[in-house]
């Protein structure tokens, strides 16, 4: 189109299709970028869930350990960015077998990780250091989690023997 000051209008019939293009264009980018933000975030909470176990219940009637209110609690209370439920070695000691077995901590005293180590290590974490990690691990969670949580969470790491 050729420009006409004798036509001279506030928009054209092309500047509008134009306009209507553009528009339609950034809404499909806006809306494209907002589903993947979207889908990083549920992939990225999905990851989360799924390295502590937590999955949707397929309602089989037995309850596994991800299924536990404990497998909640260490994900809403951040435990799994520290502790693995797989072997694998983090911040933490993994979770991974844990009940019920000889612990040996920085000062060389073996321990046994029973229920009341476990409750121990959750409100006096600093009492304790396992061999060859750090005390890094928070110290207010007495203060922060009800005695029903920390006993699912107990209940939880003792599932994963």
């Amino acid at each position: 189109m050729i420009y006409d000051p004798a036509n001279d209008v506030d928009e054209t019939e092309d500047t509008q299709r134009v306009d209507r293009i553009l528009k339609a264009s950034f809404g499909v980018v806006g809306l494209a970028l907002g589903v993947a933000v979207l889908l990083v975030g549920g992939l990225t909470m999905v990851g989360i869930a799924n390295s502590i176990g937590v999955q949707a219940s397929a309602g089989s009637g037995g309850e596994s350990p991800d299924q536990l209110p404990g497998a909640t609690v260490a994900l809403d209370q951040g435990c799994v960015g520290c502790h693995s439920i797989d072997g694998s070695t983090l911040a933490g000691p993994t979770w991974q077998g844990i009940f019920e077995t000889d612990r040996t901590m920085d000062t060389g005293d073996v321990v046994f990780a029973d229920e009341d180590y476990l409750i121990r290590s959750i409100v006096d974490p600093a009492f304790e250091i396992v061999e060859g990690f750090d005390a890094v691990m928070p110290t207010d969670y007495e203060e922060k989690l009800t005695e029903e949580e920390i006993n699912d969470l107990v209940d939880y790491i003792e599932s994963l023997a």
